[in-house]
């Protein structure tokens, strides 16, 4: 007779139990939920756009990166490509137009490296020299004058 009594307890327990699960909470509780909610909410919030623009800034510095490492690659190949035509001429005139793809060179890298410094000063990502691009774009190299004979 203990154990029908026991199960007719605990089913009655747990239709109560099940009927307070859809009971309306207070106006204040539920306006304070609601306002912790928008916090957290807003805090996420924040939590994403610092990550976003730290992403934003080392994208930023990566894109300033490559755009020196094709810079780079641009003077050493148009040095490269006056020497040889430099090949072509004998005695003096080939060692004067080596000089000059060299001199060219030189230049060519010292601007480059000032317009590095500059960008970074000014804490811009900066395009290659002689050429132009729009704001979170990869600027075109620019062509430079070899020496030519």
């Amino acid at each position: 007779m203990n154990t029908k009594m026991l199960a007719v307890l605990l089913t009655a327990t747990s239709f109560a139990t099940l009927a307070a699960c859809n009971k309306a909470e207070a106006p204040a509780d539920t306006a304070a939920d609601v306002a912790d909610a928008r916090a957290d909410a807003a805090e996420n919030v924040a939590d994403e756009r610092r990550d976003a623009a730290d992403e934003i800034g080392s994208a930023a510095t990566d894109i300033t990166s490559a755009n020196q490492d094709v810079e780079e690659a641009r003077i050493a190949g148009d040095h490269k490509i006056a020497v040889e035509k430099c090949e072509a001429l004998a005695g003096e005139a080939q060692k004067a137009c080596k000089d000059s793809a060299d001199v060219a060179m030189e230049s060519a890298k010292a601007n480059l490296q000032a317009q590095m410094s500059s960008g970074a000063a000014s804490g811009t990502a900066t395009t290659a020299p002689g050429t132009t691009a729009a704001p979170g774009t990869i600027a075109a190299p620019a062509s430079t004058t070899s020496p030519t004979r």
